[in-house]
This record gives structure tokens, C-alpha cells and sequence, in this order.
């Protein structure tokens, strides 16, 4: 028996259950209680994968059976987090993450310190004079050329870390380089500013895992074009590059304005010169991590570019170089920013960012009246997360489905019809960043930030473990 109804009032009803499922996924996520169980994640992974297949597909006649129960697995899985649970470490996980003057660093709470050095010198003053044991990025290390600014305490994300990630003996990097380094590959970052934030993030957690690696290069550049890097690790060596890709992109060009592909509009083809050279000329294979979204404030000009860019990765996806290399191709979702806005999505908007701006500029940060000198005294908790509010990751995640499922009907770039990229895996970053608006390079008093983040270790070590077993697959 089918529902007897047209496909517009069955995509109709499908959308209001839809935006239920989204308000009660809001309600767990705001609330003091997490749950985790996998196999219910699991669950509402595919059924998201199956609901964005009958939205963009229009997928119909369904039996009215299987419709309630697609809805009813997809309505109970909302009581459960995705395998990312955040949670307070061990005194001992601590002492095992950092080093003694670290841990002094972190009990500070005097709002009269400005930066990192002077709560270095308050932990020197209490006899801790040296790092100890850590040789990773010490605690005050920010993101491009703005610090972590303390007091540190305030911070509760520092002593925090996702259930399952928190063993500091884990070495996943060094797998991946040894890896890497029997296959003659290389590793390319490409996106935006946060692109070169996991740059620096990979080079502290290589030191981390082996005092005697290093990486040959400067990497204090905030978006450079191209930027090759050599990784010495364990008696390997494994080429590093971070490459520009977005709108800011076209400048990279060789003639800038004038040398755009009309797919591309300029925003991949660097990237897409330097990863032909690597593969033809240096036959070497690349583990590719790409991200493209910060630089769009608005939905349209995000999604015209989704479509080219996704084949072109699809492409360097399935690129065998007549056999004699193999690539890794990773799509990283926006991490989550937090930003104040009307509606709490935690997006950047610059109208009421500048507002917000101006009032503290006004009134002084004498009048700020909060528990917490970091949230909400700078960024903000996201309050918001019913469907649309997280565009960015919303639309290139369909994007990326869509074409992977075959692509659009009749599309000239996949005639065929078997879909592409379908070895491109999605990495998801925003549901783990969500919850830390504590961990911003964001002050009240000096720097207004909320979507780069402090460096600590622990937040980096999903990601770094998803590229160890992303590599793995290729034994």
C-alpha cells in the first residue's frame, strides 16, 4: 500500500518531521547530559544519508509503514552524540598531557595577565623552571600571529578531551608518516586560514609524539599560496604542503583575474597545478585533507562553487597515474565558529559583530558582568542547531552525496551515471568543535576572535587519528 499523496505534500510532511527531529537534536545538545551509544550513531548517520537521497532525489512512492519507521529510528537516534563525547580527564591523563609548569599555567585564574609569557614567569616564580617532559607546543600557543590569551583556568576545555581520544601514549602521526613514507606519498592540506592552523596543529603533535622530529619549513605564514614543507620523523622524510583554495585563491594565478577556468572560477586550479606536478612529475601519491567554507558569508556563491570543486577532487580521488601512484582524498567539514549573532548559530556576521564591537569599545570591559571571562565575555555557546543554520557542511555534504550517488540528471562532467569520488570520505569536525567556545584566540580585552582556536593537543586527536586510519585502508 502506498501513501496516497503527491510527491510536493509528502516532501512537505517529510520537512516538518524533519525540523521536529532538528528542535529535539537542539534540546540534547544544549542540555547538561550527553549519550553515546554507537550503534545508534551509526543509525542516525545513515539516516541522515537516506533522508538527504529523498530530499535532493525526490525518491517516492513510499510505503506509509516504511515512512513511520524511517522516521521513528531517525527520531530516537537524536537521544545520542556520534562517538564524540567530551569529558573531564583524569588527574592522571593531565599530568600525562602536560608538563608540571603547564599544569601551574593552568591554575592560574589572575585576569591581570595579558599573555602567555607572563604566566610562563608566575610558574617560573613558583620554582617550575623549565616545560619538563613535554616537547609538544607549550600552552599559550594561538593561531597565526594572535596568541592563546589567559587566564588559563577560565578555559575548561584545556582539561578536557573526546572520550576515546585521551590516551597520550597514542602516536597515530607517526603511523601515518611510516605509512606514507613506504609508498613515496605526500601530504597536502588545502583551504582556508584554519587549513594553516592544522599545519601548525600537525607540526606540535609531530614533536609531541617524537622530541627528535621536526619540520623543514616556516610555517608561521597565514595563507600563503603554496607552501612545501619536508617532515623528518623516525628516520623518514615525507613532503608537507598547505595550498591555498577558496575565492582568495584566484590572486595565486599567474595573471590573477585573467587566468580563471570557467568550472573553477580560480578557486582550486593552484592547488589543482601543484598536485598534477606532485602526481606526474614527482610520481608521488598524496593524503589530500581539504576544506573550503570561512571565506563564504552567503549560501548562493558557496554552492555554485561546490559542484566543480567536488569533481575536481573526485578526480585527483581516482588519479592512478597509469598505476604507479594511489591518492587519499578527505573532505574536513567548517569547524564550528562562535561568533554572537541574532539567531545562534555561532556564523560570523559582520553587521552585528561590528555592533557588538562597538558597544565594548563604548562601555569599557569594566562593565563585563560574567562568570566566565571567555564565554560569553567574548565567543558564545551556539544556542541554534536546527537545519540551516550550519549551511556550510549542510549544502557540501548533499554536494558531495549527490555526485558520489551519480550527480545531477543529465550532467555533461558525469555522463555515465555511476557517480564519482565515491572513495572521497567526510571527516566530521563540526559537531566536535561545537561545544568548546571556551578555546578561541578571543579576549575581551584584546583580540576579538571566534573561529580560530587556541592549540591544545587534545582537540586535534580525532582528526589525527581519522588520517591514521585512512591510511591503513591502503594496506
Amino acid at each position: 500500500m502506498y501513501l496516497k499523496s503527491n510527491n510536493y505534500t509528502m516532501m512537505c510532511f517529510s520537512q516538518a518531521l524533519l525540523r521536529l527531529r532538528n528542535e529535539l537534536r537542539n534540546s540534547v545538545k544544549t542540555g547538561s547530559q550527553w549519550y553515546q551509544d554507537q550503534s545508534s550513531c551509526d543509525l542516525f548517520n545513515l539516516m541522515n544519508k537516506l533522508y538527504i537521497t529523498s530530499e535532493y532525489e525526490n525518491i517516492f512512492p513510499m510505503t506509509f509503514l516504511h515512512f513511520l519507521y524511517f522516521y521513528v529510528l531517525l527520531f530516537a537516534s537524536n537521544y545520542v552524540s556520534c562517538g564524540r563525547v567530551w569529558r573531564d580527564l583524569t588527574p592522571q591523563e593531565i599530568e600525562d598531557w602536560y608538563s608540571p609548569m603547564e599544569i601551574c599555567m593552568l591554575e592560574l585564574e589572575d585576569r591581570e595577565m595579558n599573555y602567555p609569557r607572563e604566566a610562563q614567569r608566575r610558574c617560573e616564580e613558583k620554582g617550575f623552571g623549565h616545560r619538563g617532559r613535554n616537547k609538544g607546543c607549550p600552552i599559550g600557543k594561538g593561531s597565526n600571529k594572535f596568541p592563546c590569551y589567559p587566564p588559563y583556568k577560565d578555559r575548561k576545555s584545556f582539561v578536557r578531551g573526546v572520550e576515546g581520544y585521551t590516551d597520550a601514549k597514542a602516536k597515530p602521526i607517526a603511523n601515518v608518516i611510516r605509512a606514507l613514507a613506504s609508498r613515496n606519498m605526500s601530504i597536502i592540506f588545502i583551504g582556508d586560514s584554519t587549513m594553516r592552523q592544522k599545519m601548525n596543529a600537525l607540526e606540535c603533535e609531530i614533536m609531541r609524539e617524537d622530541g627528535r622530529a621536526f619540520v623543514q619549513g616556516d610555517l608561521k605564514g597565514i595563507l600563503p599560496c603554496h607552501s612545501a614543507h619536508v617532515i623528518h620523523m623516525a628516520g623518514f622524510q615525507v613532503p608537507f604542503h598547505g595550498i591555498s583554495m577558496g575565492p582568495n585563491s584566484v590572486d595565486c594565478l599567474k595573471g590573477g583575474l585573467h587566468k580563471r577556468d570557467p568550472d573553477g572560477g580560480g578557486l582550486y586550479e593552484n592547488a589543482r597545478e601543484i598536485i598534477r606536478k606532485i602526481n606526474m612529475e614527482e610520481q608521488r601519491g598524496v593524503l589530500l585533507l581539504a576544506n573550503m567554507g570561512l571565506w563564504y558569508n552567503d549560501e548562493l556563491p558557496f554552492q555554485t562553487a561546490l559542484p566543480g570543486m567536488f569533481r575536481w577532487m573526485a578526480k585527483v580521488s581516482e588519479e592512478t597515474a597509469g598505476g604507479r601512484i594511489r591518492n587519499i582524498v578527505l573532505w574536513q567539514e567548517t569547524m564550528a565558529q562562535h561568533w554572537p549573532n541574532a539567531i545562534g548559530s555561532g556564523y560570523y556576521y559582520r553587521p552585528y559583530s561590528v555592533d557588538v564591537e562597538a558597544q565594548r569599545t563604548a562601555l569599557g570591559t569594566d562593565l563585563l558582568k560574567v562568570p566566565d571571562w571567555q564565554v560569553p565575555g567574548c565567543c558564545v555557546h551556539i544556542t541554534n542547531y536546527t537545519s540551516g543554520n550550519d549551511w556550510r557542511n549542510e549544502l557540501a555534504e548533499a554536494e558531495l552525496r549527490r555526485m558520489q550517488k551519480g550527480g545531477r540528471l543529465n550532467d555533461p562532467a558525469d555522463p555515465s551515471g555511476l557517480g564519482a569520488g565515491r572513495h572521497i570520505e567526510l571527516l566530521r569536525m563540526f559537531d566536535l568543535t561545537a561545544p568548546i567556545a571556551d578555546m578561541h584566540v578571543c579576549s575581551p580585552l584584546y583580540h576579538y576572535d571566534c573561529t580560530h582556536y587556541c592549540f591544545w593537543p587534545l582537540m586535534w586527536q580525532p582528526l589525527w587519528h581519522e588520517l591514521d586510519a585512512a591510511v591503513r585502508k591502503l594496506t
